[in-house]
């Protein structure tokens, strides 16, 4: 999946896998599903959702540091299709429960 959220960031402080954050003046909740890690690249990836829609499962790099993180979006091909097949391994309990 490809999110044009370059410019999301929020303060480091998560309250049960939901975080606040300002995106274009509106304020939104993601829920995280997931934050994975690949290997080969080093790169962190976060599974969410945005205000308890959970039919719309979005995916983003994680870029953090000590006080805040950021969210990029994924321009490679192979890396936005080896997340959309892990996505499609896991059950919509999983994204209910939040992995």
């Amino acid at each position: 999946m490809n999110d044009n959220n370059e410019n999301l960031e929020f303060d480091n402080e998560m309250d049960d896998n939901k975080l606040t954050v300002e995106f274009n003046g509106t304020k939104l909740t993601i829920e995280v599903i997931d934050i994975i890690e690949n290997d080969e690249n080093g790169k962190k990836y976060i599974i969410y959702t945005v205000d308890g829609a959970d039919d719309n499962v979005y995916t983003s790099i994680l870029d953090e540091d000590e006080t805040s993180y950021r969210l990029k979006s994924i321009d490679d091909e192979q890396e936005a299709k080896e997340l959309e097949e892990y996505l499609e391994t896991l059950s919509y309990d999983d994204v209910e429960e939040g992995i």
